[in-house]
């Protein structure tokens, strides 16, 4: 999953939109494929928030991957070397991976159950 998409995902819920009040139940028989989309989002969102957390620059790191801005246009505006910008990003992207890989190997069916099974 994307940083991009994910922080869609998660700050999309805060945002206004219009809304439908039709019935919204889902009776396609997807069975285990919905766990496995929930297991995803749920590594995504894991991911995001500890790599949120810990990012240099974030400011910069949104210019670029959320506002796409080019990396000399996020440099200038953020007050630095197009160099030192491009390593940050680039950083940034390896803590994302590995990030993304942790949050793989900690959270699986089990884990996930056993979280909602506490919320419910």
């Amino acid at each position: 999953m994307s940083i991009a998409a994910t922080h869609a995902r998660i700050t999309g819920d805060v945002t206004v939109s219009t809304v439908s009040f039709e019935t919204r139940v889902d009776q396609s028989g997807r069975g285990d494929a919905r766990i496995v989309e929930k297991l995803g989002t749920v590594r995504a969102e894991v991911a995001y928030s500890n790599w949120r957390r810990t990012v240099d620059h974030p400011g910069l790191i949104f210019a670029v991957i959320l506002d796409d801005a080019g990396i000399s246009i996020a440099a200038k505006r953020f007050g630095m070397r197009n160099s030192r910008a491009k390593k940050i990003l680039i950083d940034a992207l390896d803590l994302w991976d590995r990030l993304s890989i942790k949050a793989c190997k900690m959270i699986d069916d089990a884990t996930l159950a056993a979280a909602q099974a506490g919320i419910l």
